[in-house]
């Protein structure tokens, strides 16, 4: 029979017979599969083996009709799929020869058969078997129990059953049944499925639907794997109980109602015995109180009386006898308590036996002689008897004046005591919680707690505290009231659970405190704070020097490759990236700087309409269409400020970038307005206040944020940066100056902008002030102070040309630097000579005739200024210029204080450095012109200071 195969994994090409297709050849089995015969029609050795058959033969013999609906269902997808062309993936099978499970992954490809029938070649690759080893073993027990037994798959629908399940289930004649029909009740189905989702057994007995009707059945439901495709299915085993339950049902039936017999019986047992008992009962009860009880009939005589009773008036105990006329009773008190009447004896037994018998329902305390006081009550029964109760409340008497006592002590006390009921309403309140509260009692009591606090603190104490009161039976701790005068008042409360279900509180106003521990905070942040740029600027300080040494030797040499490459040369393009790349690090250096407040700037003159309308050049040509950009410069002239040009476009760039930020895609507006005055302080509530910077928060939700300190007695100008974008949530404005902090996406913000603005703007002698609320933009607003006039600098005369080869002394502890200034200096007509510390340099000074210095001020055992000196001694002429890539003890002032010609911050452009040697030594050279006797003495005194130094070496 022919084949020809689609090419795919082991079969490479089209194959047009059995042949050609040589699948003896495969060491994989593969064999191919006809759909209308359902038989495998070719096979190598190895696909037997696979199928557990002896050899290909009888593989080929196999008749494969018989297997399972899911199994067919499956092989009749595979036709329809390759009939439609659709490419199969790898699927896992799983085989079942005698020597256990196997599993494999199997590549299927559509064939055609010599008669141009559709069939289905199959590669499979064995992977590991184990989870399956004990199916085949189950298989045979499967088809021979003798309870009821079938197998399901992951859908629910029936694979295969016993006969003993076929005869009792309700199977369709098409072979269906799904596991959910099984049960008749869908809330045992649910719970069984429920059971073997999580990998259990479910075992229990539960109706099920069967031929025979709807019968009780011992259920087993457990997971398993379909024999043939390995699939997840569940194995249902079930055992006919129903008559087993019947009987037990009918048996508890029968029980119930002999129990139900015998607990009638015993209740009326119990019904005699309790009427029997009553009267004792009823005598044990009232001898059991602890008040005296009397009962009085209608002819005014004892029927009863309890121990207590006589108890409580020994005197007349012979006299509680039933039949005992009342008046005999009264008597015998008074003469016993005569002395506590006003009136005869008689007259008051007369009233106390006219009182009984008119039966008048009255309550009253009587003090008795010995000290005691009895609180008698007396009322009529329904029966016209009359009841008389006496309690003893003399130790009550006593609580009650001991409770005057403390409620005097709780009035003259200084904290705030007051008690709730159990709604929540003042019942009582001292004198000093009142006035805690700008009030009297009065105007609190019969109101609830919640009048002495603002919501957001009822909610506090109402989701938190009341339920923590309620668990423990106490709380302390602290909140904010707000007392009749709407002023704040801090607490510090203990409450405390009443048996009543009210609450006790005690209140301590503890305002001052709290203000002194907010001053106490504001101080310590702002040590913190000024501790913290302290540290990042000198952090910042170690950076700048070590990168700009690294720089300078950069930016150096990759000039050098622009100056020496030819122009449109693809390698000066790559030089000129180089120092392009470079200059951004030194930007970034002085961003660096700029926040931690150790950079070094230039303090010149600077208008700001200028500066202002550089930064607006640069804007246009970066912002997106969408974004509209408004500058007014206003009615403001000569708005000069004192301090350094660069820096300040810096401060604006970075807050237009940050506008931009925030307008993102939309459309939106930024305006740049320069405008002059002093702003005036705002007053909003709740306010914050942490270092040099002062966080308000307006009922409107504005919020402001006022950072530094303005300039007394200086005139200001404000620049405004005003944008349209989504604003800034107050949490984010109170730490958004902080270096390193950023809202924006990661690769979007270093997070260093904002903390370099306000670096700047410090080091300017301004202050910021930043005004948003969310949804509707945000306001930056700087203030500067206005530039004092002065005297315009006099022009320097600038002498060029050399008259000869002037030799420069380079010292320095980098290598890199040192090379790269000697280069350049060489590549510029000058004689370069190099020292990498102090002590060479002062070496080389007698060796050499040397022109001029240039030397770093950071070097180990000998800083630039002490090199410096020490060069003055021998020749005090000698300029010298000083560099350095930061010191936190030396600028461009102090270095000139110090005796330097010039100062310079690395990285060092090699172009300015040779600009201001040419100066020095250009001025040197007409000083030495108009006075030569002065430069020949200068000569002289440099060769003896040589002299002397030899002589002390």
């Amino acid at each position: 029979m022919s084949v020809e195969p689609a090419a795919r994994h082991g079969v490479s090409k089209m194959i047009l017979s059995t042949s050609e297709l040589r699948l003896e050849y495969f060491r994989r089995p593969v064999w191919v599969f006809d759909f209308e015969t359902w038989r495998i029609v070719e096979a190598n050795s190895a696909a037997a083996d696979l199928w557990g058959r002896s050899d290909r033969d009888e593989l080929l013999a196999a008749d494969f009709s018989d297997i399972s609906p899911a199994t067919q269902r499956r092989l009749d997808g595979y036709r329809r799929r390759l009939g439609a062309g659709e490419e199969l993936t790898e699927e896992e099978w799983t085989f079942y020869p005698a020597s256990g499970p196997v599993r494999a992954r199997c590549l299927i490809s559509p064939v055609k058969l010599g008669d141009g029938r559709l069939a289905m070649l199959v590669e499979a690759v064995r992977i590991d078997s184990a989870p399956f080893e004990g199916v085949s073993r189950s298989l045979e027990a499967f088809r021979h129990a003798g309870a009821a037994v079938a197998m399901f798959g992951g859908d629910g629908d029936l694979i295969a059953a016993n006969p003993a399940a076929e005869a009792l289930l309700t199977i369709r004649e098409d072979g269906s049944l799904s596991l959910q029909e099984l049960f008749a009740e869908s809330s045992a189905g649910t719970r069984a499925m429920a059971w073997v989702a999580g990998g259990a057994i479910f075992d229990d007995e539960v109706l099920l639907r069967s031929r025979l009707g709807e019968r009780w059945f011992a259920l087993r439901l457990r997971p398993a794997h379909d024999p043939v495709t390995g699939e997840r299915a569940f194995v249902v085993s079930a055992t006919d109980v129903h008559r087993r339950r019947v009987a037990e049902r009918r048996l508890g039936e029968s029980e119930r109602a002999r129990q139900e017999s015998e607990q009638h019986a015993r209740e009326l047992a119990l019904a005699q015995r309790r009427a029997s008992e009553a009267e004792w009962i009823l005598r044990e009860a009232i001898d059991s109180l602890d008040e005296g009880f009397l009962l009085v009939d209608k002819e005014d005589r004892i029927v009863l009386a309890n121990r207590r009773y006589g108890e409580l008036y020994p005197p007349v105990a012979h006299l509680l006898q039933s039949g005992v006329p009342f008046r005999d009773l009264a008597r015998a008190f008074a003469e016993q308590e005569g002395a506590q009447f006003d009136e005869s004896i008689d007259k008051w037994v007369d009233w106390r036996v006219r009182q009984v018998r008119e039966r008048e329902i009255h309550t009253w305390e009587q003090p008795l002689k010995d000290g005691r006081v009895f609180l008698v009550s007396e009322q009529q029964t329904a029966s016209g008897n009359l009841v008389s109760v006496r309690t003893d409340i003399t130790y009550l008497k006593e609580v009650e004046a001991q409770l005057n006592e403390r409620a005097t002590a709780i009035e003259a006390a200084n904290d705030g005591i007051a008690i709730t009921d159990r709604d929540g309403n003042f019942v009582y309140m001292n004198a000093a919680h009142a006035r805690t509260f700008d009030g009297e009692p009065r105007d609190f009591v019969g109101k609830p707690w919640q009048v002495h606090f603002e919501p957001q603190q009822i909610a506090f104490l109402t989701e938190q505290v009341l339920p923590k009161v309620e668990a423990e039976g106490s709380w302390r701790g602290e909140a904010m009231a707000r007392t009749l005068n709407g002023a704040t008042a801090f607490l510090e409360i203990s409450l405390s659970r009443l048996a009543t279900g009210g609450l006790l509180g005690v209140t301590r106003d503890i305002s001052e405190r709290k203000a002194a521990e907010a001053e106490r905070t504001r101080l310590q942040q702002q040590l913190f704070q000024s501790q913290k740029m302290e540290s990042l600027g000198r952090l910042a300080g170690g950076i700048a020097h070590d990168f700009n040494n690294i720089l300078a030797s950069m930016l150096g040499y990759a000039g050098f490759l622009v100056e020496d490459l030819p122009d449109g040369s693809e390698q000066r393009r790559f030089a000129e990236a180089v120092v392009d790349a470079g200059k951004r690090a030194q930007d970034l250096i002085g961003q660096i700087l700029a926040f931690g407040r150790a950079g070094e700037r230039t303090s010149k003159t600077v208008p700001l309409h200028s500066a202002i309308r550089e930064t607006e050049q640069l804007l246009r040509s970066t912002l997106p269409p969408a974004i509209e950009l408004t500058v007014d410069l206003g009615q403001t002239k000569r708005a000069n400020v004192q301090g350094d040009r660069s820096q300040i476009i810096q401060v604006l760039m970075n807050l237009a970038v940050n506008a931009r930020d925030a307008v993102g895609d939309d459309q939106g507006k930024i305006i740049l307005t320069l405008g002059r005055g002093r702003p005036a302080w705002p007053s909003f509530p709740d306010t914050v206040a942490a270092q040099d910077q002062l966080l308000e928060r307006a009922p409107d939700g504005t919020a402001r944020l006022w950072l530094g300190r303005l300039p007394i007695g200086q005139d200001l100008f404000e620049i405004r940066v005003e944008d349209s974008g989504c604003g800034i949530p107050p949490k984010v404005m109170q730490t958004m100056f902080e270096p390193f902090y950023t809202t924006k996406k990661r690769g979007r913000g270093t997070g260093l902008g904002l903390a370099a603005v306000h670096g700047l703007v410090a080091s300017h002698g301004g202050a910021i002030a930043v005004e948003s609320r969310l949804g509707e933009g945000t306001v930056f607003r700087i203030f500067l102070p206005a530039a004092t006039r002065t005297a315009a600098p006099q022009p320097v005369v600038k002498q060029s040309g050399r008259s000869e080869r002037r030799s420069i002394l380079v010292v320095d502890d980098e290598e890199g630097v040192r090379a790269m200034l000697a280069t350049a200096l060489v590549r510029r007509g000058f004689e370069a000579i190099t020292a990498e510390s102090g002590r060479t340099a002062l070496e080389l000074l007698e060796l050499h005739q040397i022109d001029a210095v240039i030397s770093d001020q950071t070097m180990p055992r000998m800083t630039g200024v002490e090199l410096m000196a020490r060069l003055h001694e021998r020749r005090p002429d000698l300029p010298v210029v000083l560099c350095t890539g930061y010191s936190e003890v030396l600028d461009a002032e102090g270095a000139r204080a110090a005796g330097a010609s010039a100062f310079l911050r690395k990285p060092i452009a090699p172009d300015a450095l040779i600009e201001i040697l040419d100066r020095l030594l250009n001025k040197r050279a007409a000083e030495a012109h108009q006075d030569p006797a002065r430069a020949t003495q200068r000569r002289g005194r440099s060769s003896t200071s040589q002299a002397l130094d030899k002589q002390r070496n």
